[in-house]
């Protein structure tokens, strides 16, 4: 019997058309892109490995 191999996908981090800018996962060293104006350090863990997810322009936490 072959087991089927399932991967979770990625949490998508980039929304909209804003530029985006590269993370590096300080566990698994890892980059992955971002495009949230409010980042303040590029070396972030990813959401899914625990890390805050972006914020997101229009939908700022501050605001709500």
């Amino acid at each position: 019997m072959t087991e089927a191999i399932t991967k979770k996908p990625k949490t998508r981090t980039v929304h909209g058309t804003l530029p985006s800018h590269v993370h590096r996962d300080p566990d698994s060293n890892e980059p992955w892109q971002c495009n949230s104006p409010y980042c303040t350090d590029i070396e972030a863990v990813h959401p899914d490995n625990g890390g805050p997810g972006p914020v997101v322009m229009g939908y700022e936490p501050w605001r709500r």
